[in-house]
């Protein structure tokens, strides 16, 4: 039996990327003369949002206000190498979750809605290099306004042309559950969510708070 493990990055493999959110998202907020300052605890409650949708909901602006102060973001980003993935690291026991999927001779893969270039970075900042490799890691980078690919199409066309036994998905966001609908016949979702932060609210199989805990079911 063969299983295939679909892992999403931010907020499941990795932890603390919400700080540097909370750091840019700051310089954007002042660079665009916006008083709001995000606060620490704005980097919990919209922890796993993608950075256009955190602006709507925090300062409560347009989509286009939103997408404005999120490409301000990337031009911080681009002009201050490395200042989010410095802090970057990786989650508690994901390597050793890795490893067993690896002994255990089951197939995994990564789905981020992410950059390319900024994805390859933070696998890098997580340490997780080894594991993650063209074949097997997947940017979908629906920050992007006109981006046609999401995690859904990109799942539907890695099963065409591959058999699996189950598919067990491993997210932090409705969105990363919602891929069940892919393969729903043999799938399992495990909603993750790090210790001290609330659940987002989906229909999960499984909630768990220790990524080892997707061998218990």
């Amino acid at each position: 039996m063969t299983d295939l493990y679909v892992f999403d990055f931010h907020g499941v493999l990795e932890k603390g990327t919400e700080n540097a959110v909370m750091l840019v998202s700051n310089m954007a907020l002042e660079s665009k003369n916006y008083f709001y300052r995000m606060t620490p605890e704005d980097a919990v409650k919209y922890y796993g949002l993608k950075w256009g949708e955190i602006f709507e909901k925090m300062i409560k602006v347009s989509k286009e206000k939103a997408n404005e102060l999120y490409e301000e973001c990337k031009k911080i980003d681009d002009i201050n190498p490395g200042i989010i993935t410095r802090f970057t690291k990786q989650n508690n026991n994901a390597s050793i979750v890795l490893d067993k999927i690896i002994q255990k001779k089951h197939d995994y893969i990564l789905i981020s809605n992410t950059r390319p270039k900024a994805l390859s970075e933070f696998i890098k900042s997580a340490e997780l290099e080894k594991y993650f490799k063209e074949d097997n890691t997947f940017a979908v980078n629906k920050h992007e306004s006109g981006q046609a690919l999401n995690k859904e199409l990109v799942l539907r066309e890695y099963l065409s042309k591959r058999n699996y036994d189950r598919i067990i998905i491993i997210g932090d966001s409705p969105g990363d559950i919602e891929l069940k609908k892919v393969s729903p016949d043999n799938s399992i979702t495990f909603l993750y969510t790090h210790p001290g932060l609330n659940f987002k609210e989906c229909e999960a199989d499984y909630k768990i708070r220790d990524l080892m805990e997707i061998f218990l079911n």
